[in-house]
């Protein structure tokens, strides 16, 4: 319990400041060459972006088997965004993707995007690379 309210803490203090690309920019100039800070930064900003999905299209963008809903694992950042933009401009506008779509930012999508491109989707072979 303690270690949850901890990370909670955690996220309420980094995520706004992981967004700002201001505050970003200046940190990452006091970064030691080689440091993985920032990539790190980067993944925690995209897990959170993509937490909004996890009700639906489950934690690591892996649906419950048989389920209707759609894996958005291994979907590429693209398509992803292209997916959203679509559900922004629905009609009717009381569906549950509209809505979520009209709340979320440009980057905010992006980054969730780029999340689930990079988790592994099931459902597809991954690629041997020789």
């Amino acid at each position: 319990m303690f270690a949850a309210q901890s990370l909670s803490v955690l996220l309420l203090i980094l995520v706004p400041q992981l967004q700002n690309p201001a505050h970003a920019e200046s940190e990452n100039q006091n970064l030691s060459p080689g440091s993985t800070t920032s990539a790190a930064q980067n993944a925690l900003v995209q897990q959170t972006n993509a937490g909004m999905c996890a009700q639906c299209h489950g934690t690591f963008g892996v649906s419950e088997p048989g389920s209707n809903i759609p894996n958005l694992a291994g979907l590429p950042s693209e398509k992803f965004y292209e997916k959203m933009q679509a559900f922004r401009l629905a009609s009717p506008s009381s569906s549950v993707m509209a809505r979520l779509a009209r709340g979320l930012s440009d980057e905010q999508v992006k980054s969730a995007g780029v999340y689930y491109e990079n988790q592994f989707n099931p459902g597809t072979s991954p690629t041997l690379k020789y």
